[in-house]
Formats: C-alpha cells, structure tokens, sequence
C-alpha cells in the first residue's frame, strides 16, 4: 500500500535504491523478532527478499531446490548421468 501510495517502482535497487534498502531492514528485523538463525539477514550467507507474486515464489524454491540437489547428487554420478540429470 505504501509503495503505491508513492508511485514507486521497486523491484530493484537500480530503480530504487531506498525502497530496496528498507526491505532489506524491515526483512533483517522480522527474523530477529522472529528468533531466526543469522543466516536469515541479508549479512548472512542466506538473506531474504519479497517476492511479488506465489509464481515468483514457486520459482524462486524450485531453482534452490535444484541447486541444493545438484550439490548432493554431483558426487554419486558421472559426467555421462550429470549431463542428463541437471
């Protein structure tokens, strides 16, 4: 609501700096009042962000889960089977 009270575009810091910035505040301070790990904040190595809409979102876990499989299944299969898989 806020932001498009202010007509502003924020989906990337090239477009808006400020906007970017605070969501990264606002995010940093929902996980500690959260009591989440540090590797929640945008200074540990995880971060966070808000995504636009649930398809972003879905996106978003299935390339994690992707990338987190990948580093599992690299050490069980050759160069032939890697190829095919990812």
């Amino acid at each position: 609501m806020l932001s498009a009270g202010i007509n502003m575009v924020g989906f990337s810091w090239i477009t808006s700096p400020a906007a970017t910035e605070l969501e990264m505040i606002v995010l940093d301070w929902l996980a500690k009042a959260l009591k989440l790990p540090d590797e929640f904040l945008s200074t540990g190595q995880g971060g966070g962000v808000i995504q636009g809409t649930a398809s972003e979102a879905i996106l978003v876990v299935l390339l994690a889960a992707r990338g987190k499989g990948s580093e599992k299944n690299r050490k069980r299969c050759n160069q032939q089977t890697c190829g095919l898989l990812f």
